[in-house]
Parts: structure tokens; sequence; C-alpha cells
């Protein structure tokens, strides 16, 4: 491991994730029953913040850092343990390709 010569302290390595396959499933209006099913999530309605008229569901989803809001076009991620969490579409497209 690199040393810094001054200082006597580690640097920072890079590393590559190695989370292994995932089960996910993205938010649309069309699978919010079936992801609530799925993760043991709760319909919730949401109102669009620029345009109150339009309405919406998502779900409260039950996570280890406690229920997390999933809006349209996020995703829901199971890992290898079995626990849910919430990732964005940019976030979750970067991290994991479809096999």
């Amino acid at each position: 491991m690199p040393q810094h010569r001054d200082v006597g302290f580690t640097l920072p390595r890079q590393y590559r994730l190695v989370s292994g396959v995932v089960e996910a499933m993205q938010l649309t209006p069309d699978q919010v029953p079936a992801a609530a099913l799925w993760c043991g999530g709760m319909e919730v309605d949401e109102i669009d913040p620029l345009d109150a008229t339009k309405k919406f569901v998502g779900l409260n989803i039950p996570t280890l850092d406690g229920v997390k809001r999933v809006s349209q076009g996020d995703y829901i991620v199971k890992n290898l343990r079995g626990e849910f969490s919430k990732m964005g579409p940019e976030e979750f497209e970067a991290t994991y390709e479809p096999i």
C-alpha cells in the first residue's frame, strides 16, 4: 500500500464495486402494485410540487435506514442479504446493468 513519505499516512486506493447480482424494479405507474407486494411497501399519493393538479402514486418502502419514499422513475433494489434500498435512475444506471 502506498505510503506518503512526509507524514506516514496511507493514501486512498481505488475499489471496484463487487456487489454481485441484485434484483431491482423501476417504479412506474403500472408497476406500483407489483412493487409494493414485492418489497412490502405502502402506496402513497404524491402531488407534483410544480403543478398541484398532477398526482401520481409513490411507495414508502422499508429499508435499514427507516422508511424511504420511492417516486416515479426511482429504482427499488434488493441486495444479496434481502434488504431493500432506493436509488435514483442516474445512480442505478451508472452502477448496474441488466443481465
